[in-house]
Parts: structure tokens; sequence; C-alpha cells
């Protein structure tokens, strides 16, 4: 039986097989449709040339073949989805390199194909990038009710550590610590200082789960033991951010516009900031995006953790509410309240009411079998905020209807528009499996 037709068929499945791995990966777990949509493109523009290849299936004996039986244990198993995906990444180049090898040895203009099959594999790599770095997912994910950015200036005595010690035990008072974020955003403090400042604030916070976040510093971030970096727009792109600190540190990216969003998304950040919804004295900002950007990320990225930010107080968080927030960052309302400790307490039981009256307005069977709902991570180092109460008192259920179970009436995903509501607009789905 010809050698190299048998080479070939045997290239020709495993990459079919690789790509459709990492596809499934883009669609059904990432929700990413520009991203599955390439794969799959990449997958028919493979079909192409293995088509113009002779008769491969005439030379196909998978009885016979000695390989079906040789493995390795590390082939046996594998821990995590991005192990899956790395596995299947490696399997596409590796065929795509024989297919473009092996197809230089036969005859006529058949020979002609491996350029094809050499352009695919360049692609290919960019691809594998692009998914692995989507799934750079971390144990702990970006599921925050509230992020405190604290910063020397904004507060009345100086000291930002007080109001992160104030915060951090408000937060353990109200049994959710993890639900916190306490981000360091100090522009113009040296190196040096901001180390020490960022070591303190991690001190602090890890040991009652309390996330630790540095703005602008990656360096910093690592260095410090904090749980990740915020970058903005101007800021070291994600891509080369991931590649200083590896997998086990979040990033977050500021965005204005969904574009920014989707780019930020796709590059491997694990949560944008989105903003500012009103005009704020910590960063001046010549466009106001509002809370129509609020809207348009939450339809847009259900999966996504954000923080709404920019001139967020109690008093506007009603306004943010009617679209759909579920979690914030803020800085001055905090930093200057007379009591900062008493304003998380404030700021719980507003939120907590608002999310439990977006659970009594949906209907029950929709939210529990929703898709946001069942992809929520399973997987977390500590208890995560949709799993545990922000305020010690839950709302009281209205009459007939029994109370919801914590875990949806804080989940991480936006709850499916009710019947009776005006549903966003649907967004092109990708085409059926072919």
């Amino acid at each position: 039986m010809p050698t190299i037709p048998r080479i070939l068929d045997a290239n020709a499945n495993r990459a079919r097989e690789a790509l459709r791995v990492m596809e499934e990966t883009a669609r059904f777990h990432l929700d990413d449709r520009s991203l599955a949509g390439e794969l799959k493109q990449l997958r028919h523009d493979l079909a192409g040339p293995i088509q113009k290849l002779p008769d491969l299936n005439l030379h196909r004996d998978t009885p016979g073949d000695v390989g079906t039986s040789l493995t390795t244990s590390t082939e046996l198993s594998r821990i995590s989805l991005a192990q899956v995906v790395l596995a299947a990444g490696k399997r596409l180049s590796e065929a795509l390199r024989c297919l473009e090898e092996y197809s230089k040895l036969l005859p006529g203009k058949a020979a002609h194909l491996s350029a094809s099959f050499k352009s695919l594999r360049y692609r290919g790599y960019t691809l594998e990038q692009t998914l692995n770095l989507r799934l750079a997912i971390h144990d702990q994910p970006a599921n925050w009710r509230l992020c405190v950015l604290l910063t020397d200036a904004l507060c009345p005595d100086g000291d930002a550590l007080r109001i992160a010690q104030a915060a951090i035990d408000a937060a353990v008072k109200l049994k959710s610590p993890q639900a916190l974020c306490l981000q360091l955003r100090e522009k113009s403090m040296d190196a040096g200082p901001l180390l020490d400042r960022a070591r303190k604030l991690v001190k602090l916070g890890k040991p009652h789960g309390v996330s630790i976040i540095i703005n602008d510093r990656p360096d910093i971030a690592l260095l410090a033991g904090a749980d990740g970096v915020h970058l903005g727009q101007t800021d070291l792109p994600c891509p080369m951010v991931r590649k200083l600190l590896g997998a086990d540190l979040l990033i977050g990216v500021s965005t204005s516009m969904v574009n920014q969003a989707e780019k930020a998304i796709r590059n491997g950040a694990d949560y944008c900031g989105i903003g500012p919804m009103f005009s704020t004295t910590t960063k001046h900002k010549n466009i106001i995006v509002g809370p129509r950007y609020l809207q348009q990320f939450v339809r847009r990225f259900p999966q996504t953790p954000y923080l709404a930010i920019g001139g967020i107080t109690l008093d506007r968080l009603p306004m943010l509410q009617k679209h759909g927030v579920r979690a914030v960052a803020v800085s001055s309302a905090v930093c200057q309240a007379a009591d900062p400790a008493g304003w998380l307490p404030s700021f719980s039981i507003n939120l907590k009411n608002h999310l439990a009256r977006i659970a009594i307005e949906c209907d029950e069977s929709d939210l529990l079998n929703s898709h946001q709902i069942q992809s929520l991570p399973l997987t977390t180092k500590s208890a995560p905020w949709h799993q545990s109460p922000w305020a010690e008192v839950s709302p009281p259920s209205p009459p007939g209807i029994s109370p919801w179970p914590e875990s949806v009436l804080w989940s991480a995903s936006p709850c499916p528009p009710h019947p009776a509501r005006s549903s966003p607009p649907e967004l092109p789905t990708i085409p059926p499996h072919v």
C-alpha cells in the first residue's frame, strides 16, 4: 500500500480534528463569534487542498495501522480545558507540517499543494496563539461586586491604606471579602515606594481573600504578589503583559467603546473597566460614555466580568441599575466618605435589593435554563461573589414566590430579557455545523 497517501490521509484527519476541537472551544466555551468563525474558515480552507489529493480514502488502512495502539500517559488525561486546546493546537501545526512536506513528493501538479498547506500552517499558528490568550482563565475569576481605587491624593488624611483596611473590615463583616477588589492607583509614585505600598496592601487583603490589583504596572504587580494589573488604552498591550505575568495573574483593561472591549477580550483580558459613566474628579475625560455603554457592553459580552467606573456614587447607582449594572469601581465615594466602613453596607444592601428585583422579574425557568447561568465558572480558588451574599439581610420575597437561590441571585451573568420587555436585537450566529 502506498506510503505517502497513507501519511497524507492520517494527517489530513488529524488537522481537521484539531481544528474542530479549537473551534468548539471558541464557540461554546468562549462564546467568541469572531474567533470561532476564523477557525471554521480555516477548517473549510483546509478542505480545498485536501480534496485535490489523490484518493486518500482508498489508501486508508486503520486495522493495519501499527500506530493506533501507541500512546503515552500524557495523552490519556487532561486537567483543564486549556490543556485540551494546547494539545489540539500543537497537533494542528504538526499535521499541517506533515501535509506540507509529504505533498512535495506527489507527482505532477499535486506537489504544488505544499504551498497551500504552508500558508494554512502559518494561519494556524496565529489562531492557536489567539485562542490560548483567550483561554488564559484563572482559578479565581475577576468576579467582583465592588472595586475601590486607592490613591493617597483623594484621602483626606493622605492615607489610602487606612481606607483599604476599613473596606476590608466591612467586607469581612458582610461575609463576602471575595466580592471586594482593591486597586492601587498611584501614577506619580516612584517604583520603590510603590512596590512597598503594594506589598503592604497585599499583606492586608490576601489573608481575607480580597483581590489586590495594581494600576498600570505589571512589574509591581508581579513583585508584590498581587492578583493582577489594570491597563489603560495607552499602556503595554495585553498580550505583551501576559508574556510577563504568565497565566496566574489577572489582567484588566479600561474601555470606552465596544470595539475596545472586543479587542481587550480577544487579547486575553480577564475583565474590562467600562466608562466613564459620569464625570469624575479622579481622572479627566473629554468624553463621558455614560450608562448607554454599560448597556451595550452587557448585551454584547454577557459572560465577561466588568467594572463600571467613573463618578459613581450611591445616589447615581440607581441610574446604572436601570441598565443592569452588577459591579462598579469607586474612588472618591469611599476615600472621601465620612465613614468609609459604613459606605460598603449601604452599597451592598442597595445592590443586593436591585439584583433581587432582577431575579424576581425574570421567568424562573428561563433563568435556570439560560446559557449564561450554565456557563458560570465551575472552579475557583475561593468562593466567587455569585456564591456568597454581600449583605447580611436578604430582601423579602413577594407573596407566593419562594426565595431565589444565592447562586442565581448573585449570578455573574446578566438575567435573560423578560418576555414582556423589549429584547436587544439578535446578534448574528455562527452557521450550523457542516
